[in-house]
């Protein structure tokens, strides 16, 4: 079946429904196919600028995959669960900002880094 509206509650709260958002790009890019999750995750490696929205400082990192719910990236610092970013990154040519909600942090020892998972609260196309 479709998945639901997803909303998140915080002072940037927004609903947002990608499946039915009139981006073409990210229903193109981010198929809904059958599997076990609620979003089918692509590899995603662009480049991806991030900042907490209490320490305005832009970061640099890479990703790692991305759904219709949100984007995995990798970062060489520690970022605590449920603390809001804003992110930009570029998907089939189009650059695109939105904020998100870290849903996890996974250490990756072995590359002196974390992976973090994050949910979109909000996502726009960023006009050329």
């Amino acid at each position: 079946g479709s998945p639901a509206k997803r909303s998140v509650a915080g002072p940037l709260s927004a609903t947002i429904n990608l499946r039915r958002s009139g981006d073409a790009a990210i229903k193109e890019a981010l198929p809904n196919m059958n599997e076990r999750r609620k979003f089918t995750r692509i590899p995603f490696s662009s480049g991806v600028t991030y900042e907490l929205s209490n320490a305005p400082k832009t970061k640099t990192s890479i990703g790692k995959n991305i759904s219709r719910g949100g984007v995995c990236f990798y970062s060489h610092e520690f970022i605590l669960k449920e603390s809001v970013l804003k992110i930009n990154f570029t998907l089939k040519k189009y650059p695109y900002g939105a904020f998100v909600k870290v849903a996890w942090v996974r250490e990756d020892a072995a590359n002196d880094r974390y992976e973090v998972g994050t949910e979109f609260i909000e996502t726009k196309k960023v006009d050329d």
